[in-house]
């Protein structure tokens, strides 16, 4: 998959959580403006509640964004290191293997198979740096997939006590209602954000199908990688 697509899957969730913060908060603002309408909210008590509203879950996505960002860095920053440092100990392993072929094969091989044979623990080599390279990369595009719905079930459970918080511990204290009616206004909030959330949650599982998609055609390639290290390994033997 490489980085570029792991940047790209970055900020499609960044903008799929800056989606289900809107959605949410205008399901909220629609809901407060029922019960200024009602006469159970000022307009002044509504904008102070949506504006507290406002700078939780938008500080929630930004906090979000920062931490994912961060920690993506932070995963690929220690899959390059790793990664070097692998394909250090392998620089030095496939230059200890040609300094013990060429000196076993020139004595004993004619030039043309002797060639023929080097041409052939060269490309063995190439391909295990190859498969090395798609491997890290496998490895990391999985964490980063984990490290994806880790924080995004963690944001989501954040905006759900965000509107717990409101209208199970606030509105019954400024509103006078019963807990039993404040939960139920709740629901209703929780369904017309629900709605508003349909479409973005369906682009945000078919981004999530391609991602695991190209996640498996990277281990397909890595498949097809090793098949053509045994086929060149077999051909050196």
């Amino acid at each position: 998959m490489g980085r570029a697509h792991m940047a790209k899957m970055i900020e499609s969730l960044k903008l799929q959580i800056q989606e289900e913060t809107k959605c949410r908060l205008a399901a909220l603002s629609h809901g407060l403006e029922l019960l200024t309408i009602e006469g159970k909210l000022s307009g002044r008590q509504k904008e102070e509640l949506l504006t507290q509203q406002h700078k939780a879950f938008w500080g929630e996505a930004e906090r979000f964004s920062s931490e994912f960002v961060q920690r993506g860095k932070d995963l690929v920053k220690a899959s390059l290191v790793h990664q070097a440092e692998e394909m250090a100990k392998l620089t030095l392993a496939q230059e200890e293997e040609q300094r013990s072929f060429l000196a076993e094969a020139q004595l004993s091989t004619a030039p043309g198979e002797f060639l023929q044979a080097f041409h052939a623990v060269l490309e063995r080599q190439r391909l295990t740096r190859s498969y090395l390279e798609e491997e890290e990369n496998i490895r990391t595009t999985e964490a980063v997939a984990v490290l994806c719905q880790e924080l995004y079930r963690g944001t989501m459970e954040t905006f759900q006590k965000f509107v717990d918080v409101l209208f199970l511990q606030t509105l019954p204290g400024v509103t006078g209602f019963s807990r039993t009616e404040c939960e139920y206004l709740r629901q209703e909030v929780q369904e017309n954000a629900a709605q508003q959330l349909r479409q973005s949650d369906r682009f945000r599982k078919q981004q999530w199908e391609l991602f695991q998609d190209l996640l498996e055609q990277d281990k397909q390639v890595g498949i097809l990688y090793n098949r053509a290290w045994v086929s060149s390994s077999d051909r050196v033997t």
